[in-house]
């Protein structure tokens, strides 16, 4: 009997801190979305920021799996668990894929030059804006990327910039460096 009494409260513990945690990783996620205030986009601490939200979101659900889990008392209850489990796990390939598929890359970004360059502002959200700069790359297909809110202010009024090379990962298409200048008169080449 005494046994039963420290699996519960063994289970109590670990629900306990994995609340925390959960609490903790949401709390550093919400930090990163809106308090950084569009900062963490580009290079390194926008990969890993991408990255903390992606995790955020698997933790935040996977713990509702595991609460969900403690409650099953039928056949029923059970199958339905299971195919929750499935929807979960597709829906981490889902977030990670790209994240993973980006790693080579990091030290070897992808490029391309934009020419015809504009700025924007997604202002669908209200407490985050991201700032994105657009273009049409070498095929003359439209290209648009998310940068950090001091690249926008800073390069958004420069109207004699109007190409721009950026280095990016290409899943997740998270700009690691950019280049801004002036675009050759026609016929020149670099």
């Amino acid at each position: 009997m005494e046994s039963d009494k420290r699996k519960k409260g063994n289970r109590t513990f670990y629900i306990a801190v994995g609340i925390i945690i959960l609490v903790l990783l949401t709390l550093y996620t919400l930090f990163l979305m809106w308090l950084g205030g569009g900062y963490l986009e580009e290079g390194i601490a926008g990969y890993v920021s991408h990255t903390v939200k992606m995790t955020g979101l698997a933790v935040a659900l996977g713990a509702l799996l595991v609460y969900s889990y403690r409650r099953i008392e039928s056949r029923k209850e059970a199958l339905f668990w299971i195919l929750f489990l499935c929807i979960y796990l597709l829906l981490c390939i889902y977030l990670f894929r790209n994240i993973i598929l980006d790693i080579p890359y990091i030290s070897r970004p992808e490029c391309t030059r934009l020419e015809v360059i504009s700025w924007d502002v997604d202002t669908e959200m209200e407490q985050y804006m991201p700032y994105k700069i657009e273009g049409l790359d070498e095929d003359g297909k439209k290209q648009r990327f998310t940068v950090n809110k001091s690249t926008y202010k800073k390069y958004r009024r420069e109207y004699s910039i109007n190409t721009a090379d950026v280095m990016y990962l290409p899943h997740t298409r998270i700009v690691m460096e950019l280049e801004l200048g002036e675009a050759l008169p026609e016929g020149e080449k670099s």
